[in-house]
C-alpha cells in the first residue's frame, strides 16, 4: 500500500494519519508530514508518537451512551488480543481510546478514511464509528470469494450500491454468461458445471482448494504461526507473564480443552436426513465480530435456527478446521469450556466430525446457514437457498435469505421447503452486477500470492477505484 499512498500523495492528496505495521509501511522519509501510529499500539490505547493524548477532553455520559453500540462489538473485539482484561478493564480502555480518537479526528480534520478491510483491531472501528457520526467518508475494501475481485464501498453494512436488491434486478437488457468478464466467465461455468452432483465433489473440492490454498498456506503456514508466537513471547516476557502462559499452555495441552470436547459430541452425518448446514467461522475474525454485528455469538445463531427449525429437521453443525490453529485447542473467550455440549443440547442439533466433506454436506443440506460464510456463497452457486445473519458482498444475492430472528427464519423455511431453485439468468445478472461492482486486486502479499495481477495493475486498480470515490 505505499506506492499506492505515494501516489495519492503526488496528485495532491494529504496522508496525513497512517496506523501501520512498523515492521512493513512506516516510511517516515516519503511521508515526512504523516503522523505514523503502530498497529498493536493502537490497539492497545497508545497514542502515536508525537500526538500528546493529554490535551484531548474525556469523554462523558453523552458520548458513551451515544456509541453504546459500538461499545458493546468494541468490548467483543477485545477477545482476541485483550481477552485477559477484565470487563471493567475493556471498558475504561475502551473510554480512554474513543477520547484519543474524538481528539484525532478534532485536530486533524480529515475528509476521508480508507479502510483495507471490515474494521475489526478495536481501534479502526472506533474510528469508523466516529467517521459515520460526523459525515467523515469511508472508503472500505471487502476481499470477495470469487478470485481475485475486491470491492470499495462507503458501508460494510449496506455494501456496494450496484449490488443492492433494486440497482441489480432493475438492469436492462439481456443476460448471459458472455455479458461476464473473462475471469468471472471461467469461475462461473467451473463453479456450476463442477458443483451439480456429488459425483463431481471430489473435483470441486480440488478446483476451489487449489483457489485458496496459496492463501492459506500463507496465514497459517508454520512461518506465520511461529511469527505470531515468537510476537506473543516477545510481549509475554515484557509485561512478564510468560511462565504463567507457558505453564498455562502445557496444561491445555494435557487437561480438558475444546478439541476433546469437540470429538467427545460428534456424531456421523446422515445425509438421507433433511437438515441444515451450519459451518462455523473460526473466531476472533472480522466475518463474525464485526460483520456478523450480534451474530458474532454464533450459538446465539445456532438457538434461533433450532427454535424456528422445521419438523423433523436436523442442524448439522461443524467447526472450522482452523479453529484450533494457531492458538491451540485451549478453551478461550469464543470457544469456552461447555460450548459444544451447549450445541449438541440444543433441540435437533448435531456435531459433524471435522473431517467431513464440507462440499458433501453442501449438497445434501436443504439449506446452508452462516454468519458471513463462504459456504452459503457456495450454496449459491448450487441453485441452493442460503440464510445469511451478518454482513457480506452477495448478502443481496438470488437464493439468500436475510435473517436475524425465529420469525424471520420461520418466514425462510417455508419458502425453502417449497423450494424449486431459482432462475439461472437472476444468478447471472447479479454477477453482472457484481463484475461492475468490483475490481481485480490484492491488499497485501498473502493475497497476492493468489492473483496473477502484476503488481502495477493492481495499484492502478486501486488508484482508479479510490479516485472514483475521493
Amino acid at each position: 500500500m505505499i506506492e499506492i499512498a505515494k501516489r495519492l500523495q503526488e496528485s495532491g492528496h494529504e496522508i496525513v494519519y497512517w496506523v501501520c505495521d512498523f515492521g512493513k509501511e512506516a516510511d517516515y522519509k516519503t511521508f515526512p508530514g504523516t503522523i505514523f501510529h503502530d498497529h498493536y499500539e493502537a490497539i492497545a490505547g497508545k497514542p502515536a508518537h508525537g500526538v500528546n493524548a493529554e490535551e484531548f477532553p474525556s469523554v462523558g455520559r453523552d458520548v458513551i451512551q451515544q456509541f453504546y453500540g459500538t461499545e458493546s462489538v468494541v468490548l467483543t473485539m477485545m477477545n482476541k488480543r485483550l481477552g485477559h482484561l477484565a470487563i471493567n478493564e475493556r471498558k475504561h480502555l475502551y473510554y480512554h481510546i474513543v477520547q484519543y480518537w474524538r481528539g484525532v479526528f478534532d485536530k486533524y480534520n480529515p475528509d476521508a478514511i480508507l479502510f483495507l478491510s471490515a474494521p475489526h483491531a478495536i481501534y479502526d472501528y472506533v474510528i469508523y464509528a466516529l467517521a459515520k457520526s460526523r459525515n467523515v467518508k469511508t472508503l472500505v475494501v471487502e476481499v470477495s470469494v470469487v478470485n481475485d475481485r475486491l470491492l470499495l464501498y462507503e458501508d460494510f453494512k449496506e455494501g456496494h450500491p450496484l449490488l443492492k436488491p433494486q440497482a441489480w434486478k432493475n438492469q436492462s437488457g439481456k443476460f448471459s454468461v458472455a455479458n461476464l468478464s473473462e475471469d468471472l466467465r471461467d469461475y462461473y461455468s467451473k463453479h456450476r458445471k463442477l458443483s451439480q452432483g456429488p459425483e463431481d465433489i471430489s473435483d470441486f473440492r480440488e478446483a476451489t482448494y487449489k483457489e485458496i490454498n496459496v492463501f492459506l498456506e500463507g496465514r497459517f503456514s508454520a512461518a506465520h504461526t511461529f511469527r505470531e508466537r515468537m510476537r506473543l513471547i516477545a510481549s509475554s516476557a515484557k509485561d512478564l507473564s510468560l511462565p504463567k502462559k507457558a505453564i498455562s499452555f502445557f496444561i491445555n495441552r494435557i487437561g480438558p480443552n475444546m478439541k476433546k470436547e469437540y470429538l467427545s459430541v460428534q456424531s456421523s452425518p446422515d445425509f438421507s436426513r433433511n437438515f441444515v448446514y451450519v459451518p462455523l467461522h473460526t473466531q476472533p475474525e472480522q466475518n463474525t465480530v464485526t460483520q456478523g454485528d450480534v451474530f458474532v455469538d454464533q450459538l446465539l445463531m445456532l438457538e434461533i435456527l433450532a427454535a424456528a427449525l422445521p419438523k423433523d429437521w436436523l442442524i448439522y453443525v461443524k467447526e472450522h478446521p482452523f479453529q484450533w490453529l494457531p492458538r491451540g485447542p485451549a478453551f478461550f473467550n469464543d470457544r469456552p469450556r461447555g460450548y459444544y455440549k451447549s450445541i449438541v443440547a440444543l433441540k435437533n442439533a448435531r456435531i459433524m466430525p471435522i473431517g467431513t466433506n464440507t462440499f458433501e454436506l453442501i449438497h445434501y443440506a436443504k439449506t446452508v446457514a452462516a454468519v458471513t460464510g463462504t459456504a452459503a456463497w457456495e450454496a449459491v452457486m448450487r441453485s441452493k437457498p442460503a440464510l445469511l445473519f451478518g454482513h457480506v458482498w452477495f448478502q443481496n444475492s438470488p437464493g439468500v435469505f436475510r435473517v436475524d430472528s425465529a420469525e424471520s427464519c420461520r418466514r425462510a423455511f417455508a419458502e425453502i421447503e417449497a423450494w424449486r431453485g431459482f432462475d439461472e439468468t437472476e444468478l447471472i445478472k447479479f454477477l453482472v452486477a457484481f463484475d461492475k461492482a468490483s475490481f481485480r486486486g490484492y491488499t497485501d502479499q498473502e493475497y497476492a500470492a493468489c492473483s496473477d495481477l502484476s503488481r502495477e495493475d493492481n495499484i492502478s486498480n486501486f488508484l482508479r477505484v479510490i479516485y472514483e470515490q475521493l
